[in-house]
């Protein structure tokens, strides 16, 4: 969730435990939490457990919206005897069925949120799976096709960070995206409050490559949790690339690009030029598809990610 070293620790209340548990120094707060398939099993398959949420007031909802849904978010589950829980957990401070030893636990198994399965007002769904599960994945890893471009869209081997030329399906943008753009920022970053216009440009952050998805406005409004742009199309739409020849060819050019739509409270054909950053050329002084057509057949110690440049 781009914050590895923060944590929010919660028991299920179980075992009658209906209030807070410390284990560690640790408070656990209450949550009530479903699980199931955390079990092993016989059959050498790899269980993807499913871990269900109570969404009272939507205050989970609200959490999921600023934090990416929690998308490849750890979760691990720790299994112990209450004989070892720590002494403050019991009246008096003192542990009547043993000696607090918070090392002494059963089991501390480490699963990743792979995806959010279901929200509603009652609850919030996630699917996990292990962190060694590699189902589908093959070996070479890297697929080479001739009519479309392999690497992710502003990702690494893409290098493409100017500024957002259409949707993924190659349709303009019905503003024309005439806004301040600057990528090397966060002057664009949506923001909760801010007031944004027709054509204005914002990126969101996420925790995996592209660590930005951009998006360009397109109906005036002042920003909030429900317009969020990962969650309502309406105001805006999204920055994206077809992947063959041509959308690269838009990107990486030296020459404006010509777009129909609006611009302000006027409509036709505008030209925008759209040169590729020259910090992130390997030479500045030209902005072009190198030989062979996409990104990923120039050298590949230029696809460094957005996430290591300076």
């Amino acid at each position: 969730m781009n914050e590895p070293d923060s944590f929010f620790p919660f028991h299920p209340c179980s075992n009658g435990l209906n209030g807070k548990i410390v284990l560690d120094n640790i408070p656990y707060l209450p949550i009530a939490v479903e699980v199931e398939d955390f079990e092993s099993n016989i059959f050498n398959r790899i269980n993807r457990p499913k871990i269900r949420i109570a969404n009272d007031g939507f205050v989970i909802s609200q959490v999921l919206r600023r934090k990416n849904d929690f998308k490849h978010a750890r979760i691990e589950r720790i299994k112990i005897f209450v004989k070892y829980i720590d002494d403050v957990n019991f009246e008096g401070g003192i542990n009547p069925y043993g000696v607090a030893d918070p090392a002494s636990e059963i089991s501390k198994d480490s699963y990743i949120i792979s995806q959010k399965t279901q929200e509603n007002k009652s609850l919030v769904e996630f699917e996990l799976t292990a962190p060694y599960d590699l189902e589908n994945f093959t070996v070479p890893g890297r697929l080479v096709l001739s009519r479309y471009c392999y690497w992710q869209y502003r990702g690494l081997g893409c290098n493409y960070f100017g500024r957002p030329v259409c949707q993924d399906n190659n349709v303009n943008f019905t503003h024309v995206p005439t806004g301040t753009f600057n990528f090397q920022t966060t002057e664009n970053e949506w923001n909760y409050g801010k007031l944004y216009y027709s054509g204005d440009i914002a990126y969101v952050s996420t925790d995996k490559d592209p660590y930005r998805t951009w998006h360009v406005c397109k109906q005036n409004h002042r920003a909030n949790e429900n317009n969020h742009p990962s969650l309502d199309s309406s105001p805006w739409e999204k920055d994206g690339c077809s992947k063959t020849i041509d959308a690269c060819r838009k990107r990486f050019s030296n020459t404006g690009i010509t777009y129909s739509g609006y611009s302000g409270a006027s409509t036709g054909l505008f030209t925008v030029y759209n040169l590729v950053p020259a910090a992130l050329n390997a030479d500045p002084a030209n902005a072009y598809l190198p030989f062979g057509g996409f990104p990923g057949t120039d050298k590949y110690q230029y696809g460094a990610s957005y996430k290591n440049r300076g």
